[in-house]
């Protein structure tokens, strides 16, 4: 659980940096990291709308390491 919780800050950390733009055609991600929100460091799914989008991001991210 907190190798998720980790993803996500890098992820949520990366986007803030600007190192990755997201296009406004993809409204359901934008929404889905808008509403995200994490309990006891695990991502909250029933509380974050288009949770699959975001796993998909956090999925497609994961070889890459940005330093």
């Amino acid at each position: 659980m907190v190798t998720l919780w980790v993803r996500f800050q890098g992820l949520r950390r990366n986007i803030s940096k600007g190192y990755l733009a997201i296009d406004t055609k993809y409204d359901k991600l934008i929404t889905s990291l808008r509403t995200a929100y994490a309990k006891e460091l695990t991502l909250a799914k029933e509380q974050t709308s288009y949770d699959d989008s975001l796993d998909a991001l956090r999925l497609s991210l994961k070889g890459y390491s940005i330093t």
